[in-house]
């Protein structure tokens, strides 16, 4: 009889604890999460391409050469005011940058051959890649960069860095 009691002693806390005990025990409340994923699309990869080329982005507005260390982009129309001309400039200013391979991007002074109108076309959203520069069509221009520095250049706006 004693070790009867023993044993039931010993369950008793197993059998209450898996809900045979008679009592009601509470059952969790399923708990509603919910989650919201936002992605992103990604960049295309550029498109790498061996030799220097010129294009133009979708508009016609930008046209560049792009060249293994570094390139060349003119502007046919934009809205903002071109920065001061230098003084050493004596031809075409203020349409015309460039970023070269170790340097900062820049207006340049220009003369000769205009890069307006390169038959190879650029989709927006599209790279190009030759040596170490990229550029990317944007909507309204382009932006070009060579080891972290470049230019964006665009009708409304334009950035050097």
């Amino acid at each position: 009889m004693r070790a009867r009691t023993l044993a039931l002693l010993l369950l008793l806390p197993l059998v209450t604890a898996c809900g045979g005990g008679g009592g009601t025990t509470a059952s969790p409340q399923p708990r509603t999460t919910r989650t919201v994923v936002t992605t992103l699309p990604p960049l295309p990869v550029p498109t790498i391409v061996g030799t220097p080329v010129t294009f133009s982005t979708a508009g016609g507005n930008v046209s560049c050469d792009l060249e293994q260390a570094f390139v060349e982009c003119q502007l046919r129309a934009h809205t903002w005011p071109a920065p001061k001309k230098p003084g050493d400039c004596h031809n075409a200013w203020g349409t015309r940058v460039q970023v070269a391979s170790g340097s900062k991007g820049e207006f340049i002074c220009w003369f000769g051959d205009s890069l307006l109108g390169a038959k190879r076309v650029l989709p927006t959203g599209q790279a190009l890649t030759v040596g170490l520069v990229t550029c990317r069509a944007v909507s309204g221009g382009v932006q070009c960069t060579t080891d972290g520095n470049g230019f964006l250049l665009t009708d409304a706006k334009y950035r050097l860095f």
